[in-house]
């Protein structure tokens, strides 16, 4: 089984990361939310065996209480963290496919892409600034002791970071790195779509401004 855990925040985003995940029996989503939100009302939510809904007794802001929620009900197979910012990536369900015949118990790192396509981080053991909340999956049973970390605790670190590090050092580094995509990053996020409208244009003014300097120079000689 492949469990797919999502601290909800962004409600209205769930129904494109619903269409995002494949309907297959393997595959059980958990969607944790504070109590303290409204109740979630989507006809795909209901009636559906591959979907678990957990009301956390905790304040909305606090994700890494949804997630850990999750995390002590989950006893076999694999997981990954998939924010409500993002779809899911197909590649991450190919490539527990693949590991799961295995039975590997250990983290599993592969590649994450922009909304517009450019590879944001490659395959790497957990390192700052080089590993994501998304683009890893693992066997459950590092969950017996490592939790997510809260946040009041470490302000000053990157908590992806620093709790796929913990699960990394739990399975004694045993890691595989997979050269492929696993991972969507923010293609959800709005903000994402002005960094894109703010890069193509500085990149067409680069390319405005290269090709006058070139012009000149041809006129020149």
């Amino acid at each position: 089984m492949l469990h797919i855990v999502t601290p909800l925040y962004r409600p209205e985003n769930l129904e494109q990361i619903y269409e995002s995940i494949p309907k297959n029996d393997d595959i059980m989503w958990h969607i944790s939310k504070s109590n303290k939100t409204n109740k979630l009302e989507y006809s795909f939510l209901e009636d559906n065996d591959n979907i678990k809904i957990y009301e956390v007794d905790c304040d909305d802001k606090e994700r890494w209480t949804k997630r850990n929620f999750v995390f002590e009900n989950l006893n076999e197979g694999y997981f990954c963290c998939l924010d409500d910012d993002t779809i899911f990536n197909i590649g991450m369900y190919k490539e527990y496919l693949k590991i799961s015949e295995e039975n590997f118990k250990g983290i599993i790192v592969g590649q994450q892409i922009t909304k517009s396509g450019e590879l944001r981080l490659k395959e790497s053991i957990p390192r700052s600034s080089m590993i994501d909340t998304g683009n890893v999956f693992s066997h459950v049973e590092c969950l017996k002791t490592v939790k997510w970390p809260k946040y009041e605790d470490y302000k000053n670190w990157s908590l992806d970071y620093y709790f796929w590090l913990n699960v990394y050092k739990f399975f004694n580094k045993q890691i595989i790195l997979i050269p492929t995509f696993i991972s969507n990053y923010n293609f959800l996020n709005p903000k994402e779509d002005q960094l894109m409208i703010r890069r193509n244009k500085s990149q067409n003014r680069i390319a405005n401004t290269q090709h006058i300097v070139r012009k000149h120079k041809n006129h020149k000689k």
